[in-house]
């Protein structure tokens, strides 16, 4: 005996941007209109109401069943996976991420692996690798020089009128704090957050909202004055110059397309097993903005290295804001 399976078509938007979703899931689609954000950032929202159809870009298809396999067919992906399988290893939020980084960048817009702030009328961003200390500095500009918060960790710049602006916050905004940096950052917050930490010995991490540290959040577009690659610590001297265009498209590069490969890596079960890459949905297209972003900003001499004491750095910051707001 055939059992009929019902399949139900939403709407998935997310910044603004909207895919197309078809699945035999009535968990998942409970699952996914449970969640405010995808994979931690954004305002996520799934209805039955579609955008009028030229932003519809992105369609998918998911059912809840073995054996699991992704392919791409006739404009669309095709998801097939157990539910609890795919619930653990967050694959439909990680396809759906890819889908609407391609879509921004298909706009034009660019997410950076970073966090920006708010001096004066200007925005400043700073990037760098894994605790290069990007939250610390963004923190410490809001504590000491006054500075609003635009985004912690996912920052949309774009390149307009002849110049990069930062995209303001969509909503409430969060710092991802690590207890050694933010102890050499503010030793009171760090003590309201986290407690008594035991000479630093223990690293701790914790998310802390920005209007519960008196933090205010900055929701309006800005232009970018300055992107900073950071790494605090590395060098007991303070070491701040600009890069190279060569050096600063290689940096901002591997920052842009890193967002995308982060999502691509799925984890499938419990044995750890890699699971497929997701398709990028990369085309000529989107490569050729990316390569006219990277050299609009590179070219323009906004990027610098930033590194050595966290004092020091902020202190340079301001020095160098100030500057520029003079011009």
């Amino acid at each position: 005996m055939t059992v009929a399976v019902t399949v139900r078509q939403v709407y998935v938007t997310w910044g603004g941007l909207q895919c197309r979703l078809s699945t035999d899931s009535s968990v998942a689609l409970d699952y996914l209109a449970g969640r405010r954000r995808l994979l931690g950032r954004g305002d996520l929202a799934v209805g039955s109401k579609p955008f009028p159809a030229p932003l519809v870009r992105r369609r998918m298809v998911y059912l809840d069943r073995s054996p699991e396999e992704i392919r791409v067919e006739r404009g669309r992906v095709f998801l097939a996976s157990p539910w609890e399988r795919a619930r653990r290893s967050d694959i439909l939020e990680c396809l759906l991420a890819v889908f609407f980084e391609r879509e921004l960048q298909l706009r034009g817009r660019f997410t950076v692996h970073g966090s920006a702030v708010a001096l004066g009328r200007s925005a400043y961003l700073f990037m760098g690798p894994k605790e290069a200390g990007k939250t610390t500095m963004a923190y410490a500009a809001c504590a000491r020089l006054g500075a609003e918060i635009i985004a912690n960790d996912a920052v949309i710049v774009s390149w307009e009128n002849g110049r990069p602006r930062v995209q303001g916050c969509d909503g409430d905004v969060s710092f991802t704090f690590r207890s050694q940096a933010l102890e050499e950052a503010d030793p009171d917050v760090c003590r309201r957050v986290f407690g008594p930490v035991a000479d630093g010995r223990v690293n701790l991490r914790k998310r802390v909202a920005a209007a519960d540290l008196a933090i205010s959040a900055c929701g309006v577009s800005l232009p970018l004055r300055r992107v900073y690659v950071v790494g605090l610590g590395l060098t007991r001297d303070l070491d701040c110059r600009p890069l190279d265009p060569l050096e600063a498209r290689v940096a901002l590069h591997e920052n842009i397309v890193a967002r995308i490969r982060g999502a691509s890596l799925v984890l499938f079960d419990e044995t750890d097993r890699l699971g497929p890459w997701l398709p990028d949905f990369s085309c000529p297209r989107s490569q050729a903005r990316l390569a006219a972003f990277l050299n609009q900003v590179c070219d323009s001499g906004l990027v610098w290295h930033l590194r050595g004491p966290l004092v020091r750095a902020v202190e340079t910051v301001r020095e160098q804001a100030a500057d520029l707001a003079a011009t």
